[in-house]
Order: C-alpha cells, then sequence, then structure tokens
C-alpha cells in the first residue's frame, strides 16, 4: 500500500482491535466477557440505589438545613494556586530518578486580573535506591510533600488572599513512613540522615505550622480535592444525625446521587453543611490543633460540567466556619470559567506544575546516553554499554 493510501487512524484502530480479538483464546475471550457482565450488573444496581437514595437524602438534608444555595459568586478575590507533581523514571539496579515540580500561581484581583504570575519554587531531581522498586513511589510522594510545603511558606509574607492547594489541607492524610522517606528527604534537602528522619517524623507539625502562619498573615487555606474517593465523612455523619443511608456509600457516590437530584429538579448549585474532619487519623489531627487550627470540609459542584468536589478549609480556633466556608464557596465559584470543573488558581497550579512522564524520560534517557559515550576504556566502554541495555530491557 503507498503511503497516500494508507487508512485513516480510526479504521486502523479498529483493524488492530479486531485482529487482537481474532489471536485471544476462546475461552479467554468468554471469561473477559463473563467477567465485564457482573461488572455491567454491579453497576446496575449502584445506579438503581443512587436513583432511589437521592431524592431521599436529598429532601431530609434540605428540611434540615444542611444543604445551602451557593452565595452571589466572588471573582475579584485575590488568589493563589499552590500543587506539586512528580514523575519517577529508572529502576536499573534499583536506582531511580524522582522528577519533582511545584508551582505557585498568582492573580492578584482574581479574574479580573491583568496579569497571571506563574514561578516554579521547587524544581529538582533527586536519586533514590528501591532495590525492589516496592517503597519508591511512598518516597516520591514524601519529597514532593515536603516540596509544596516549602512552597506554601513562600506566602506568608505575601498580600492576604485565599491559598489555594491542590489537594487536602492534610496531605497525606497519615504519617509519613521514615522507612520510605528519609532517604529521598535527605537526597531533596541534602540533608544528614538524622535530620531528614527528623523531618520525616515531624512533617505534619511543620505543615501545621505553615498554615498556621499563613492564617495569622491573613490567608484563607483552602483545600481543593478533586477525587473524592469512597471517603465516608458526610456519609457517616448524615447516619450519626439519624438520616439513614441503606448499605454502604462512600461520600462519592452520595454527593454524585444529591447532584444528579438537584440538577433533575432545577434546584441550583448547593453547598453542604461544613463538618469538622475529625474521621482524620487523631495522632495526625492533632499537630493541625496544636497549631490553632481545625479543617472543616463542604461539598459542591461546578455548575459548568456538575463535577462535585469537597472544599477543605484550615480554620482559626475563634473563627466561625460556616461564615468561611460561605465566602470560599463564593469564590470557588467565581473564580471557575465556562467549561471548567475547578477554580482557576488550582487548575493553572496543576497544569503548570505537570511534570509529563515523556519529558522526564526523555531527560532521563539524555543524560544516560551522555553518561554512556565511549572514552577509549575497553572495560569501561564495555560496561556502560552492558548498562544501556539493562536500561532499554
Amino acid at each position: 500500500m503507498e503511503e497516500g493510501d494508507k487508512l485513516p487512524e480510526p479504521l486502523e484502530r479498529k483493524m488492530r482491535e479486531m485482529l487482537d480479538v481474532q489471536q485471544s483464546e476462546p475461552e479467554l475471550v468468554m471469561r473477559i466477557i463473563e467477567q465485564a457482565s457482573r461488572r455491567r450488573r454491579q453497576r446496575e444496581a449502584l445506579y438503581s440505589v443512587l436513583r432511589r437514595l437521592g431524592p431521599l437524602v436529598y429532601d431530609e438534608m434540605q428540611r434540615r438545613g444542611l444543604l445551602h444555595p451557593v452565595p452571589q459568586p466572588l471573582s475579584g478575590e485575590t488568589s493563589y494556586g499552590v500543587d506539586g507533581s512528580r514523575q519517577v523514571v529508572g529502576g536499573r539496579l534499583g536506582r531511580y530518578y524522582i522528577f519533582l515540580s511545584t508551582t505557585l500561581v498568582t492573580l492578584p484581583r482574581g479574574l479580573r486580573s491583568t496579569r497571571i504570575n506563574i514561578v516554579f519554587p521547587g524544581v529538582d531531581i533527586i536519586e533514590v535506591v528501591d532495590p525492589t522498586g516496592a517503597s519508591i513511589e511512598a518516597a516520591a510522594e514524601a519529597a514532593m510533600m515536603v516540596l509544596e510545603t516549602l512552597t506554601l511558606r513562600k506566602l506568608a509574607n505575601v498580600e492576604p488572599g485565599l491559598v489555594f492547594i491542590d489537594g487536602p489541607i492534610v496531605d497525606p492524610p497519615a504519617r509519613l513512613d521514615p522507612s520510605n522517606s528519609v532517604q529521598a528527604v535527605r537526597e531533596l534537602l541534602n540533608a544528614p540522615a538524622e535530620e531528614a528522619l527528623r523531618i520525616v517524623e515531624e512533617y505534619h507539625r511543620l505543615r501545621a505550622r505553615t498554615l498556621a502562619e499563613l492564617v495569622e498573615h491573613g490567608h484563607t487555606v483552602v483545600g481543593l480535592v478533586k477525587r473524592i474517593g469512597q471517603v465516608s465523612m458526610l456519609s457517616s455523619h448524615l447516619a450519626k444525625i439519624g438520616i439513614s443511608i441503606d448499605g454502604y456509600m462512600g461520600d462519592e457516590d452520595l454527593v454524585l446521587a444529591l447532584t444528579a437530584t438537584a440538577k433533575s429538579r432545577g434546584s441550583g448549585v448547593f453547598y453542604t453543611e461544613p463538618i469538622e474532619a475529625t474521621s482524620l487519623p487523631q495522632d495526625v489531627y492533632r499537630e493541625y490543633r496544636v497549631a490553632g487550627l481545625r479543617v472543616y470540609a463542604s461539598y459542591t459542584f461546578s455548575r459548568y460540567t456538575l463535577r462535585p468536589y469537597r472544599i477543605e478549609v484550615a480554620v482559626d480556633q475563634g473563627a466561625d466556619p460556616g461564615e468561611v466556608i460561605k465566602r470560599v464557596v463564593a469564590a470557588a465559584h467565581g473564580l471557575t470559567v465556562p467549561g471548567q470543573s475547578y477554580p482557576l488558581p488550582v487548575v493553572l497550579a496543576h497544569e503548570k506544575s505537570r511534570i509529563r512522564r515523556g519529558l522526564a524520560q526523555l531527560v532521563y534517557r539524555e543524560v544516560l546516553t551522555r553518561a554512556s559515550l565511549p572514552e577509549g576504556d575497553p572495560l569501561a566502554d564495555t560496561l556502560k554499554a552492558l548498562l544501556v541495555k539493562l536500561d532499554e530491557s
């Protein structure tokens, strides 16, 4: 076939799919179809439950004043967005390279800003040895969270505003594991092992104090959680106050059902009554309480895409969480542009900080290539060639 006779990509893709089916074992294909059918029935059962419970829970929450209409959106608030990113490449002989970045976005007048300032306070590549590869992702996360917390500290001396973190306030929602975090943090900070261990063990104390300093400076610190998952913060709270939910339903399913109900009734966008995040591990949450903070959460959804998300706010002990959440919800919706699911500071911070895997692999291969250039020593050149083959395998 001539170059000009090449099939369009959709047809090429369909032919590849047909060939894959043809070359698969018939018994394997049947087993896969059976499993897919089972999953379909489970999904249909879930839809049925959500269809039945959504309106019931929605009505009861409204009756008890647990659903609130979104106030007049605020689009001109001074706003900041912070996010971190990581990519892990390598693995030859247990040696990995972690690419790290953090981004700080500033919108001086919210959506009315004539310019948007974007800086990259933390960009690094660290080397970690993990013979089995079982802990490398946890190590990368630990290094990224330390770098993100250091980036947040840079806001302690700028004009107070809304600080949107892409992710929860208490992140991760558990203590860092020294067994897989110390090496990465040591490499990141170029610190002695004992100092890195102390930082890992006291990570949440450091993060809590950082956020407390921002609140004291006049900032409102917001965590925006895009992937709700199967946490049961809201559903457990409803069960405690007597709103029955048959069977297990995590917050994601529950909020989806509430959102669909509101949309079908034309009721407009809502946000849920703030709930304190007491479901966090107590030894972790204690660090934030000691720093003078409480963490409250509320659910809402984008008026443009109906995508639900959780808003978390670090509230000073003396502040009214209801009023703080109300202002944050108004700003979150005011800063969301048409067609988007999340406020612009979060969208920009996420997109600008993201390290594409292809880029990380390209840089990694370039480093290997340059390090493997022949130097005229037969032993060294052979060793380099063998190591390159290991990387390619």
